[in-house]
């Protein structure tokens, strides 16, 4: 429907031969598909960043857990090496 409108006007313009006025609504097409086409791009950048961000936040929550997992492991390493540590100078 809008675009019928912005259809007849041109072509009542053009038909009327006001080059002038038609010109004006030509560009002002122009300016208005350009804002558009910089509207989808600027969604576009957005929507990347977001999408970015969300695989950001899910390495560092799976670096997060890893490293509990590896702090774990390591200080039962430890507890068992001093037990073993204990147990040889008891045996000395």
């Amino acid at each position: 429907m809008v675009l019928d409108v912005f259809r007849n006007t041109r072509k009542k313009l053009a038909a009327e031969n006001r080059f002038l006025q038609y010109s004006r609504y030509a560009i002002g097409e122009v300016v208005l598909l350009v804002f558009g086409v910089l509207i989808a791009l600027q969604i576009n950048i957005w929507n990347q960043n977001r999408k970015s961000n969300n695989v950001r936040i899910s390495i560092l929550e799976n670096l997060k857990e890893e490293f509990e997992f590896n702090k774990g492991e390591l200080l039962y390493s430890i507890e068992l090496s001093n037990e073993i540590a204990s147990s040889v100078l008891q045996l000395l």
